[in-house]
């Protein structure tokens, strides 16, 4: 039954864009009112500041603005909400099938390509969810998931052996990391002091 729904929406956006005077898909109408609400704000701005303090449209102007605002940072936490869950999703068809990466409440934040010196040379992620830390080793198209510790439990030595390393100790084995760039390193660093305060 859900193919048949799928293959009649795809006819039916398909007929939609045949009729269409300008040649544009769907998906192109669909994205530009959300791709336009971020240029709202300077237009009102600019219409606010030459808007005289004793015109009666004033107020209306100002609240209109900060509900924009508002707006806009919905539209913000969402875009990334779905663009993490999108990366999550990706993981999870990469890592071993019993593996469960998916939780509800579960937020990707950060991704950091790095270099794993021990226990075994190799390349792969370190992972910052709202709630774990993963490592993974790269191999092939797959994931192989070396460690996951929750962030309360999360223990490093920063700049062990060298300033573009951390050392983890997990279940009394030793994991030497180091991030590709100093850049990546600062960026995840801050990212989960951040979540931890």
């Amino acid at each position: 039954k859900s193919c048949r729904e799928k293959s009649s929406f795809n006819n039916a956006l398909n007929e939609i864009e045949s009729e269409d005077p300008y040649g544009r898909d769907f998906l192109s109408y669909y994205v530009t009112p959300v791709q336009r609400y971020p240029r709202y704000p300077l237009l009102l701005r600019d219409l606010n500041k030459r808007t005289p303090n004793w015109h009666p449209d004033k107020i209306f102007l100002e609240r209109a603005l900060v509900e924009l605002e508002s707006v806009n940072k919905q539209n913000d936490n969402t875009a990334q909400r779905v663009k993490s869950l999108m990366m999550m999703e990706t993981l999870s068809n990469e890592l071993p099938d019993s593996y469960e990466i998916l939780k509800f409440e579960r937020q990707l934040l950060q991704i950091a390509q790095v270099r794993i010196l021990k226990p075994k040379n190799g390349m792969g992620s370190l992972y910052l969810f709202n709630d774990i830390v993963l490592l993974t080793q790269r191999e092939k198209k797959k994931q192989i998931p070396l460690f996951q510790i929750e962030i309360e439990s999360f223990r490093y030595f920063n700049c062990r052996p060298n300033g573009f390393s951390i050392t983890v100790i997990f279940h009394k084995k030793q994991f030497v990391v180091a991030f590709l760039e100093d850049n990546d390193k600062k960026i995840w660093m801050e990212a989960i002091e951040n979540l931890r305060s």
